[in-house]
């Protein structure tokens, strides 16, 4: 319990030093590449799941960590110093891309292979391009 507390303290002050005399720009850019970075990994994971190339085991974990990483960003999306109108986009486009990773993580907890390989087919491309990246820097 010690330990896990004095983690948490370090990665919230790490952050705070992180963040520390970034514009509201660059702070956005950094939000939606956390965001950009899971819903990818969660992308490549259930493609290598659905071809066997990964065990069960750390497909979900995997997901589970994404899910945890995405909750952390969102809650520091909260705390952080930007206008009202890119956190909520932020926080919606967050919030979705944890909906899409939730249910990917149930669709591989129940070996569902065929709600897998939609998922992975029709869920949004991301990329470094992001449209609300580019909205931000203007």
């Amino acid at each position: 319990m010690r330990t896990r507390w004095r983690a948490s303290t370090a990665g919230l002050i790490l952050s705070v030093v992180a963040c520390a005399g970034k514009s509201a720009a660059e702070r956005i850019a950094e939000h939606d590449r956390v965001r950009v970075a899971w819903e990818e990994t969660a992308r490549f994971v259930g493609a290598e799941w659905i071809g066997g190339a990964i065990p069960d085991a750390y497909a979900t974990r995997t997901l589970d960590r994404a899910n945890e990483e995405l909750r952390a960003d969102s809650e520091k999306l909260q705390k952080d110093d930007m206008p009202d109108e890119a956190r909520a986009r932020l926080g919606e486009a967050l919030e979705a891309t944890r909906a899409r990773v939730d249910t990917l993580r149930l669709a591989v907890g129940a070996s569902d292979r065929a709600s897998v390989a939609r998922l992975v087919r029709d869920s949004p491309r991301a990329n470094a391009d992001s449209l609300l990246r580019q909205v931000a820097l203007r």
